[in-house]
């Protein structure tokens, strides 16, 4: 009897062991495909580089691209035969960045980018953004280009998202228009949008927004002595827009009929000298 029972109890411990293998092993490829779902396809950081072309790139938490989105037509031109799947964030910013000076949007001129991170966890964003930061310098300074890089970490938001998709900008462009916006109130989106960075940083220097509290640069240097060239030039064609005006026209007519007529008074004075002589 104790014989059968026991011969019993090992076959009910075989079963459920049988029973338990798979399970275990199910459980296990559950585990290691979320683990690897988790590393390799969920976004863990937004990377923006904005000059004209707007561009993004999307990293996992092993720094490697898992998408690239573009801001503006310029930047979907810049990137349409771009390779860039499974491959380090450097590597790609590398590509991107030959790619602007050879299309021309990064010379010997032209060297204004603002470069914006995203991430939830604090210590990465400003990690990426430091080592980002200095990568670009020196890659562009080993190539006779003198950058100047505006740094800024961005706190996403609906209304944020929103906006730059309403206007066709960038969530980093967007980002900074509105910190100008907090800044300077009198500022609006319908005068800021149109503007090149450029002209964004030479508005903030005219009008005397610290741009200090809402970006970080090893550049401020060469953006305080920098000259305002655009607006300069802004003011030069107002002016002979001016000149052309109908208003200044009428003026000149004016001006005309009046020397017209101081003419015709000393024709007159000369007659009348001519007449004292004959008396």
């Amino acid at each position: 009897m104790l014989r059968h029972d026991e011969i019993t109890s090992q076959k009910k411990g075989r079963s459920i062991l049988k029973k338990i293998i798979p399970m275990a092993a199910a459980a296990a490829v559950f585990i290691m495909a979320g683990t690897w779902q988790y590393q390799y396809r969920t976004p863990d950081s937004e990377i923006y580089m904005d000059i004209n072309p707007s561009i993004e790139l999307v990293t996992n938490r092993r720094n490697e691209v898992i998408d690239i989105r573009a801001g503006n037509e310029d930047g979907k031109e810049l990137i349409r035969n771009l390779s860039f799947k499974g491959e380090d964030y450097m590597d790609v910013t590398e590509e991107i960045l030959d790619l602007m000076i050879l299309n021309g949007y990064l010379d010997e001129t032209e060297g204004m980018m603002l470069l914006s991170v995203h991430n939830q966890n604090r210590n990465k964003e400003n990690s990426q953004l430091t080592e980002l930061d200095a990568f670009i310098h020196g890659y562009l300074t080993d190539r006779g280009i003198d950058p100047v890089i505006l740094g800024q970490k961005i706190d996403k938001t609906g209304t944020i998202s929103e906006y730059a998709e309403e206007y066709g900008v960038s969530v980093s462009k967007m980002t900074f228009i509105r910190n100008l916006m907090i800044l300077h109130q009198d500022l609006t989106l319908e005068e800021l949008v149109p503007m090149s960075l450029q002209e964004l940083v030479y508005l903030s220097r005219q009008l005397g927004i610290d741009l200090e509290g809402i970006i970080e640069s090893k550049d401020w240097e060469k953006i305080h002595h920098e000259p305002v060239q655009e607006n300069q030039d802004h003011d030069t064609d107002d002016e002979d827009e001016d000149e052309d005006s109908p208003d200044h026209a009428e003026e000149d007519d004016d001006d005309d009929h009046e020397d017209e007529d101081d003419d015709h008074e000393d024709d007159d004075d000369d007659h009348d000298e001519d007449d004292g002589d004959d008396d």
